[in-house]
């Protein structure tokens, strides 16, 4: 019995003081690295007019005898062009008329820009244009439209 104690003292000191190491040598299979491929898929680019404004109501007075014209202004002229794409996209806004005697003086070609892959860019300028007697003789409603366009033919035009 003594044998058995001592022994069992003997392997119980061992472990406690570390005497004893085990080790295993692990094998381990080849493991391939494996890639991933990411696909990013372009967004598109939207564009949506400012809410504008003819600033007037005009009457036929004796101003238009005085000056030959008459002056009126489109308030708030353009819009806002998001761009989720990888190239630049550029949007142009236009105002013209057919109707006799309306003249674009000023703004009649507005430029709305967005870098590729940018937030909303805004633009917004007042266009003025005058108009003559010619005009206000005509037997129809004078109009005048204001196009946005990527391309120099849209017809996508909105009418005021």
């Amino acid at each position: 019995m003594k044998k058995v104690i001592l022994g069992t003292t003997l392997a119980t000191s061992l472990l406690l003081v570390g005497g004893i190491t085990a080790s295993a040598d692990v094998a381990m299979p080849e493991v391939p690295s494996v890639p991933f491929a990411v696909t990013i898929t372009e967004g598109a680019s939207s564009f949506a007019f400012n809410d504008m404004n003819l600033n007037e109501t005009f009457e036929i007075s004796p101003a238009l005898f005085v000056n030959g014209t008459m002056t009126g202004t489109i308030e708030n002229v353009g819009g806002t062009l998001t761009n989720l794409t990888r190239s630049v996209n550029k949007v142009t806004i236009t105002v013209s008329s057919d109707s006799e005697g309306i003249v674009i003086t000023e703004n009649g070609d507005v430029a709305v820009e967005a870098e590729a892959i940018s937030q909303s860019v805004a633009t917004s300028v007042d266009t003025t244009f005058t108009f003559n007697r010619q005009t206000a003789l005509l037997d129809g409603t004078p109009t005048i439209t204001v196009t946005a366009s990527d391309t120099t033919d849209s017809d996508n035009g909105q009418d005021l």
